[in-house]
């Protein structure tokens, strides 16, 4: 089982320069889904890296999520994340996620 620190829908996720928008973000700490993952589509994963965990602070709120924060990398790089508004719009607003991420429950 895989703890979820956060998800986000709709977010911008900017990454080597290259800005994502309308994305699901979610980021998980430990257990064999652990790490950052970026989805397009609901059957299509972006992006799925290891965080540097000790370099990375998750918001702790909407708001802060809102304002956007940092993802840092185990292999050095950056992401800086941008939470919109909550929106069931889409095939990714009304998804619920990845069936691993369904059942648990968001912890900071």
């Amino acid at each position: 089982m895989t703890p979820v620190v956060g998800r986000w829908y709709p977010a911008q996720v900017v990454l080597d320069g290259q800005v994502w928008r309308k994305r699901y973000v979610l980021l998980a700490k430990g257990g064999p889904e652990d790490g950052l993952w970026v989805y397009q589509r609901p059957d299509d994963v972006q992006l799925h890296a290891a965080v540097n965990w000790g370099a990375t602070r998750p918001p702790r709120s909407e708001r802060a999520a809102r304002a956007g924060f940092e993802v840092h990398l185990a292999d050095g790089r950056l992401v800086v994340v941008t939470a919109g508004g909550s929106c069931r719009c889409g095939s990714l607003g009304r998804w619920a996620g990845p069936s691993w991420a369904r059942s648990v429950a968001v912890v900071s």
